[in-house]
């Protein structure tokens, strides 16, 4: 995989982890349920940005996410 599409990644990782955030400091200013709401997706986006890794193609690289 070329440098390009390792920092693509990196990035795309970087973005998720900074919406995880976003939605946490956003749910301080909500009613409790709400909230949780968003501390649930925000741990989502974070698991996601943990489990992608880079694979190598032999067109164009691609995200691919381990489910676990």
């Amino acid at each position: 995989m070329s440098g390009l599409a390792k920092d693509a990644v990196c990035e795309a990782q970087k973005v998720l982890e900074d919406l995880a955030g976003y939605l946490r400091a956003v749910g301080n200013d909500l009613t409790d349920e709400s909230a949780l709401q968003l501390d649930v997706m925000a741990n989502r986006l974070e698991q996601i940005a943990r489990e992608c890794e880079p694979v190598q193609t032999t067109t164009r690289p691609k995200l691919y996410c381990v489910k676990g």
